[in-house]
């Protein structure tokens, strides 16, 4: 597990070479940019990586997103947030139409 305190700082640790199963960010986030922006940008990086968001603004999402990826609904209690990631890691990405 790392920690990232921005989106930015997100992108620079999954730059390296280091393997990476999921990203768990929240929708609404510290220092500039939003959980989808960075969720877009890792996908570039990495089409592989899972995807797992969280929001209570969820109402605000993007109609799509040009990838799959799972969306938690706050508030959520820990075995929600367990479950979801079980789900995510072992989601079979297809592309959305």
């Amino acid at each position: 597990v790392r920690e990232a305190a921005t989106g930015r700082a997100a992108l620079a640790t999954l730059a390296t070479n280091t393997a990476r199963d999921l990203l768990l960010s929240d929708v609404i986030m510290p220092g500039g940019g939003s959980g989808y922006d960075l969720a877009m940008a890792a996908h570039r990086q990495r089409p592989e990586l899972r995807i797992l968001l969280m929001s209570g603004y969820s109402g605000q999402a993007p109609d799509r997103l040009p990838f799959d990826c799972i969306l938690l609904e706050k508030p959520f209690m820990k075995l929600d947030l367990a479950q979801a990631v079980r789900r995510a890691l072992d989601h079979d990405r297809k592309p959305q139409e």
